[in-house]
């Protein structure tokens, strides 16, 4: 809880700052800002939007398995801030060599409508294969142009062979490309 609270206040401060480098003399937009807005404008446009991250998560559940992360998620920008859609991602459990292969929805939502943003991603779903169950991730991240890096917590509740469930949950770290 101590890391989302640190992850939220860095967000904060990057809004904060970036809000404050646009302006000088008192308050009044700088001459060159408004040139500097329409180049901006055009980060992220409306529209439908991919979204690929790869990363590694460093198991907590269960067994504290640790994974490699793949995502793919196809969705639509209905602004410049707010991304929803859909996608399948793929982890490997290498102590136990299986796969987990989540379709899930994503929600993305970005601060700010710039060269850098920073960013909040939710995401749930279910996966059907080798560890069948239920596939949550959240994290925060920031944007560079197209490009993205985040920090967050998955969830992932496996069906046990046997019965009951296996929490293999994880921190990871991703880094991504949205077009």
């Amino acid at each position: 809880m101590k890391k989302f609270k640190t992850l939220f206040l860095l967000g904060a401060l990057l809004v904060s700052a970036t809000a404050n480098a646009q302006f000088t003399n008192m308050g009044r937009p700088a001459a060159d800002t408004q040139k500097e807005e329409i180049e901006v404008s055009n980060v992220l446009k409306k529209g439908f939007s991919v979204i690929l991250e790869a990363g590694y998560s460093i198991g907590t559940g269960d067994y504290q398995e640790d994974r490699p992360v793949l995502t793919a998620s196809f969705g639509y920008r209905f602004n410049p801030y707010i991304y929803v859609g859909g996608g399948v991602g793929g982890a490997y459990y290498m102590d136990s060599e299986v796969f987990a292969i989540p379709i899930f929805a994503n929600f993305r939502a970005d601060f700010i409508n710039g060269r850098i943003s920073p960013f909040v991603d939710v995401k749930g779903g279910y996966s059907p294969a080798d560890a069948k169950g239920a596939y949550g991730s959240a994290g925060a991240g920031c944007r560079f142009n197209k490009f993205s890096v985040s920090l967050g917590y998955e969830l992932f509740q496996a069906e046990g062979r046997y019965g009951g469930t296996i929490d293999c949950w994880g921190y990871y770290a991703k880094v991504g490309i949205e077009f």
